[in-house]
Order: structure tokens, then sequence, then C-alpha cells
């Protein structure tokens, strides 16, 4: 009875992957980011750069500059919250501000739960969560509505350290005036979660893997100089010729 039901769950999950429960009390802070890598992080500007234009649903030319961050944030929204959203409703799915007040609560839940156990972090977390007043609007419900949520949840993001060059406007989501501003908004809210051991989005990950520094060379192995030196010491030609290191590859 328990593996059908286990099945039936799986097969449910729209990116067949394992994901942890928003309730899930065996969650590992550590099991993808320490909260140091949080302290040279680095401002969106891939993404500023890779979206440089202003798309909505792909525009009258069906390109769509956002599709692979919505897909990744969709992803990510399912992870974190269980909300099943698909990428090309991502703006329309947000504009009820459930969504994102659900997810301001979890990664809340989240931070507190992280800072109880690494006390010795003084990362500070906002005094609560944003408030969820109407669980039941929709992106049909009235304006008024929804705009509450939604700003619930930015005042919560600006106390869990977004910038103002990373915020959106209430009026960029409700009446769709900067879709970019808000991928920019809900990537910044996922780098600041690393700080406290939660799992940002996968674009995310790939940059701050981007920024590691390389390991230094194993004692004693060649560096890349001195195998290019080895190199020309072979050459044969009639006229000798030096080669000089100008810097580090070239």
């Amino acid at each position: 009875m328990t593996s059908d039901s286990g099945a039936a769950q799986a097969a449910t999950n729209p990116y067949d992957k394992k994901f942890h429960y928003v309730e899930d009390d065996n969650y590992d802070p550590h099991c993808f980011f320490s909260s140091g890598l949080a302290q040279n992080r680095k401002r969106l500007g891939f993404i500023a750069t890779c979206s440089t234009v202003q798309c909505k649903d792909g525009g009258s030319s069906g390109y769509d500059a956002l599709l692979p961050f919505k897909e990744d944030l969709a992803e990510w929204l399912y992870k974190m919250i269980r909300a099943e959203i698909e990428p090309e409703d991502f703006f329309p799915e947000l504009q009820s501000g459930v969504h994102l007040c659900k997810l301001g609560i979890h990664m809340q839940h989240l931070s507190v739960k992280y800072n109880r156990e690494h006390p010795e972090d003084i990362t500070e977390v906002p005094k609560k969560p944003p408030t969820l007043k109407y669980a039941n609007a929709t992106r049909k419900s009235p304006p008024f509505f929804c705009r509450d949520n939604i700003s619930n949840f930015l005042d919560w993001s600006i106390e869990f350290g977004v910038k103002p060059s990373c915020r959106f406007e209430t009026d960029d989501l409700t009446m769709r005036k900067n879709d970019r501003q808000i991928v920019i908004h809900l990537m910044e809210v996922g780098r600041l979660g690393v700080k406290f051991g939660i799992e940002p989005p996968t674009l995310i990950k790939l940059e701050m893997s981007l920024e590691e520094p390389m390991a230094p060379p194993a004692k004693g192995a060649s560096t890349l100089d001195e195998k290019v030196q080895a190199l020309a010491a072979e050459c044969c030609c009639s006229v000798p010729f030096k080669v000089n290191r100008v810097s580090e590859g070239r």
C-alpha cells in the first residue's frame, strides 16, 4: 500500500526529481552549500546581459528571452512549496501573490531553523514571515487582494536582504510592467537563502560553482609554463626562438 502511494506521488512530480518536502524535518541545511559561499556572491549581471529584451510570454516573434529563467524558477518553486507552475504561465500564476507569500513563509521557517541549529552564525533573519492575507486569492481576484499579498512579500524581501537594484514593484507583476525585474528579484531571494543552507535555483548554483576558486596544482606537478618551455626546447627549427611567459595561459 505504501509503495503504491509513493509511486503515485512520484508520478505527479512534473519535474521527476527528488526534492525536499515543505514539512520535511529531515531537511539537511548542509546538503547543498555552506553559508560561507554567500559572502563572495556577485550581482545578477549574467541575467541582465542575457535578458536585455523585455518579453511577455514570447511576444509577437514567439521568442521569450526569459524562458530559461522561468523554467528554472518554476522548478525551484515546486521544490520549495510544491507549486506546480508551467513556465508559460509563470507570471500570471504569481499575480495573486499567494505563491510568493508561501515561498517567503517557507524560507523564513528554514532560516530560523538554520540559525537555531547554528547559534554561532549571526546572520539576521527577518522578524516575521510575510503575511498571507488572502490565501484563496487567484489572478482573477479583486486587485487589492493580490496587491496586499505581493506587498507583504516585498516587505519581507527587503528584510531578507534584497537590495533596491534587484527589487520589483507591485505594478511590475500585477500590470506586467517589468517581467525581467521579477526574475532578478526571485533569483536574488534564492541566492540570499544560501547563507541559511537553502538550495537556490539551478542557475544560481551554476553561477556559484563558476565563482569557486580553482584548486592549486598538486605539489610536484608541472605548470603550464613549464610544459610550454619543454615543448619549445624540443623544437628543431633552423632558426632558434625563445618563448617568453606573458601571463597565466599566455
